[in-house]
């Protein structure tokens, strides 16, 4: 089931159109956005503690928004890690949206919102050795 509201909300905040892809693949880099090659990413620090930086933002609970329209809500202490799915393009964030993991097919991960990536800069200060590798 469509989550209409955080829908809008990525698109009035990020400029994202769940229905379609982000980060790298289209859109502009801003001052809170940076992304990565998934396998890279995952070899380097990982989704799993990625996931694990979202208590150290308050979150509770988050939602999974899919470009199929089978959005999900769920609790953040819940998720094992973020998918990658291989058919389809998922974004991940709060409900208001401050922060954003949009996980592509094309096998790229972006991250949004100086919350978010100013504690992952924190848990891995090399963060920049591996970012924005198309840039």
């Amino acid at each position: 089931m469509k989550n209409e509201t955080v829908r809008q909300q990525l698109r009035e905040k990020w400029g994202i159109d769940p229905r379609k892809m982000w980060l790298p693949l289209i859109g502009r880099l801003s001052a809170d956005t940076i992304y990565f090659e998934y396998n890279v990413f995952e070899q380097q620090f990982g989704v799993a503690q990625l996931q694990n930086l979202l208590p150290e933002l308050g979150e509770k609970s988050w939602w999974a928004i899919s470009e199929v329209g089978e959005d999900k809500s769920g609790v953040s202490a819940e998720v094992k890690s973020f998918a990658h799915q291989s058919q389809i393009e998922m974004y991940y964030c709060n409900a208001t949206p401050d922060w954003v993991v949009y996980i592509s097919h094309e096998n790229t991960i972006a991250l949004a919102g100086k919350a978010l990536l100013d504690h992952l800069k924190r848990a891995w200060p090399d963060f920049v050795s591996y970012c924005n590798p198309w840039e």
